[in-house]
């Protein structure tokens, strides 16, 4: 009779207790994952809440920056699409239409013929293998006609590998999970830069005030009851819950210390073969505005004898055989609210050199190539006086941009994202350390409406076990 009157009291006590106040969650990631998980925690009851952030500031890969009175974004820049955020802001009037009109120049031929280019936009049909050039549906006119897509064909590469942000395009799988989204693919924030979307997360939520910066976690331990987080200033965080939000890049470097016990090697293969390279984005201010309303951007096609002898005319930083880095640019563009600046983007293998060079060999390339393309048009091209850029690959928190389908994840024939999602789970069923971030997104990898979507799955997986 005392046992059953003691489990009756010990349970009617439970009732009363809040588990929600008591349990402790180390969020690992102040980027868009991570906050969006506190977010969702905070307005869910739970409130020991400590957010781990390896560096000097939030945002992870949204990284706004002022320059004037608006802002620049060196990381995320773009909403695509009708998605997750876009519902979170679009009654706040705050996206406008960004997409860029860019031209297509060649470097002899300077402005391309208008009425070439749908033919040469046929190409994207045949994929990347297709060989376009006995594809009797293109009715090539002339020897000199295809000679001048078998030109474009190098343009159509710099695209694909600055889309996925991949340093080959022979590295992604053929076949994608990535959902696409309806709406206008690049609405831009209008100046405020996308660290406005963090904002709107953590609204009147205390995540702000749960945020330890400078905080690099070196192990993680676990145990069937909690883990340790233990932190390279010596400093360690007890938690019943673990959310680990960092990007992929430093997974692949670190998941063999970073864990223990170690990931099981079904965990470890979903790393190892998801893809995460990077792309350089590079922002340059002109004292002088040279370009006219109208310019919309210049995306750049190279004559093959032109493209064979760049790194001869153009000797200094890195190369690819007979190829500069300066070639490896995709286009140049205006900025919104900012007249005076336009972005320039490269992509490719070079990408972790180009990151290297100094700010004066970047506009030295810049000034060697621009003349080249555009002086017909515009004659009067100044030199830059301030350029901003964010190192991504070589940044140790990041080692990169975001991840993309690999042909080696591919060949696992199940989605390595989801893989990668998947809780670590105590014999007692409980989630004890949970992936978010964008490579964790089955349909949205690569994107901030997925970092943020898996912030909020992780949340609710916790939420779920104290219902």
């Amino acid at each position: 009779m005392r046992a059953i009157l003691f489990a009756t009291i010990y349970l009617s006590a439970l009732s009363f207790i809040d588990f929600t106040n008591d349990t402790r969650i180390v969020i690992i990631g102040a980027g868009a994952a991570g906050i969006a998980a506190a977010s969702r925690l905070y307005k869910n009851g739970f409130t020991n809440i400590k957010i781990l952030e390896a560096s000097n500031r939030i945002g992870g890969r949204i990284h706004s920056v002022q320059l004037g009175e608006h802002f620049i974004d060196l990381g995320a820049e773009w909403c695509h699409g009708e998605n997750l955020v876009y519902e979170m802001v679009k009654n706040l009037q705050m996206l406008t239409d960004d997409a860029s009109s860019s031209l297509v120049y060649h470097s002899r031929l300077k402005r391309m013929d208008v009425e070439f280019l749908p033919k040469l936009y046929k190409i994207y049909d045949f994929g990347f293998k297709g060989n376009h050039s006995k594809d009797k549906n293109l009715a090539w006119e002339s020897k000199e006609e295809l000679a001048l897509v078998e030109e474009c064909l190098d343009l159509l590469q710099r695209h694909v590998e600055t889309v996925f942000a991949v340093f080959s395009w022979l590295k992604l799988a053929h076949k994608s999970d990535l959902k696409p989204t309806e709406g206008n693919n690049y609405l831009g924030w209008n100046g405020l830069g996308y660290k406005t979307i963090l904002e709107i997360l953590m609204g009147d939520a205390p995540v702000q005030d749960s945020i330890f910066l400078n905080k690099r976690v070196g192990r993680i331990y676990l145990t069937p009851r909690k883990a340790r987080v233990k932190c390279t200033d010596g400093s360690s965080h007890i938690a019943d819950h673990v959310i680990w939000t960092p990007s992929l890049g430093v997974l692949k470097r670190h998941y063999s210390t970073l864990f223990r016990p170690k990931l099981s090697k079904r965990k470890i293969r979903s790393i190892q073969s998801l893809g995460y390279d990077a792309i350089a984005k590079i922002f340059l201010h002109f004292p002088h505005k040279w370009w006219n309303a109208d310019f919309g951007g210049a995306e750049f096609v190279w004559n093959k004898e032109d493209l064979q002898n760049s790194a001869h005319e153009f000797p200094e930083g890195p190369k690819l055989g007979n190829l500069s880095w300066t070639t490896r640019i995709l286009s140049i563009f205006p900025n919104q609210k900012n007249p005076n600046v336009l972005s320039a983007w490269y992509s490719g293998e070079l990408v972790p050199e180009i990151e290297k060079l100094t700010d004066d060999t970047i506009i030295d390339g810049l000034m060697h190539i621009l003349p080249q393309f555009l002086a017909d048009e515009y004659p009067n091209i100044t030199r830059p006086d301030r350029i901003l850029r964010k190192s991504w690959y070589a940044d140790p928190h990041f080692y990169g941009t975001y991840s993309f389908e690999s042909v080696e994840s591919q060949k696992l024939g199940e989605s390595q994202a989801a893989v990668l999602s998947e809780p670590i789970v105590t014999k007692t069923g409980k989630s004890i350390l949970l992936f978010a971030g964008e490579a964790t997104s089955q349909f949205y990898f690569s994107t901030v409406h997925g970092a943020i979507e898996t912030g909020f799955r992780e949340a609710d997986r916790i939420i779920n076990l104290y219902k």
